[in-house]
């Protein structure tokens, strides 16, 4: 029953809204299809195979589209096995295969739960963002993102959670894999995050140095300032925390970042996960520009 509230314009959500809100779709048959049917253009696309092996396997009864919503990813048993043996092939580094996300925006005829409004890609319109990890020709996750999601805040989740027998060491990407976190997450679990700098000097406005900064003072290239060691030595047993929890699939890069962000700027934990990044970033920045 609706919320009794002693505005008659408020109520809140009935159980049967929530249910259609917040709960498993329960589309028919013919809306099965119709909601996961592309376009000609989009069918062509390389990236969206995926998507036409998943419609095949609902069409033929092997998958159901209820049941799929449990699963972020089916691709790990899609990639086919001669697709995944030439992936060394094609590295460009021996020992190390680089790994590349992007978000894709697409707009959506019948708009779901997840589609947003976002007047640059999609004018008046509705979409969603297709979140893909490729290793050279292959493609290994997808996530479907609402376009409001920052991008950065998956991440980790893509690289971490990829289930398939390719092991990638490397993460690149475009500016929008960078916040205040993910070089030191990737860190954590021996990842190396790379991204496509476009603004060389905006990035050494990014070095920070652990202590005498004051030597740096004839160098061309010098720190921004120094990092707060006492505060990671004070939060390492919730930094340990931390990591034990994203090691454990506990809780998602996303939802923790999300987190720490709704935290005041004053936050102890929040603050020595960024001063910790800021080293590791830093020494990231180092390696790429001056090999």
């Amino acid at each position: 029953m609706p919320i009794p509230a002693k505005n008659k314009n408020l109520r809140g959500l009935s159980d049967a809204e929530q249910a259609a809100y917040y709960e498993a779709p329960d589309f028919s048959e013919d809306q099965r299809y119709k909601f996961l049917t592309l376009t000609q253009n989009e069918l062509n696309r390389y990236e969206y195979w995926l998507y036409s092996k998943i419609l095949d396997s609902i069409k033929s009864g092997d998958t159901y589209f209820t049941a799929s919503l449990h699963y972020r990813n089916l691709s790990d048993e899609l990639v086919p096995q001669d697709k995944k043996d030439t992936v060394p092939h094609y590295s460009f580094d021996f020992g190390v295969l680089h790994g590349a996300v992007d978000g894709q925006k697409f707009t959506m005829a019948t708009p779901t739960i997840k589609a947003r409004h976002g007047k640059k890609y999609f004018g008046k319109g509705k979409g969603v963002v297709a979140y893909s990890l490729l290793c050279n020709h292959v493609l290994l996750q997808t996530y479907l993102l609402g376009s409001n999601d920052h991008e950065s805040y998956f991440a980790f989740d893509i690289w971490y959670n990829n289930s398939s027998e390719i092991n990638l060491q490397m993460l690149t990407g475009d500016m929008h894999i960078l916040n205040k976190a993910n070089s030191v997450i990737m860190y954590w679990f021996d990842g190396e995050l790379c991204p496509r700098f476009t603004n060389t000097d905006r990035q050494l406005q990014h070095l920070y140095c652990e202590k005498w900064l004051d030597k740096y003072d004839s160098y061309d290239i010098k720190p921004r300032s120094e990092i707060n060691r006492k505060l990671i030595e004070d939060e390492a047993e919730n930094l340990e925390r931390i990591i034990a929890t994203l090691g454990s699939g506990e809780v998602s890069q996303a939802s923790l970042i999300k987190k720490l962000c709704t935290y005041k700027q004053e936050h102890k934990t929040q603050e020595a996960l960024y001063e910790m990044d800021k080293l590791v970033r830093s020494n990231q920045i180092l390696q790429q520009l001056l090999p």
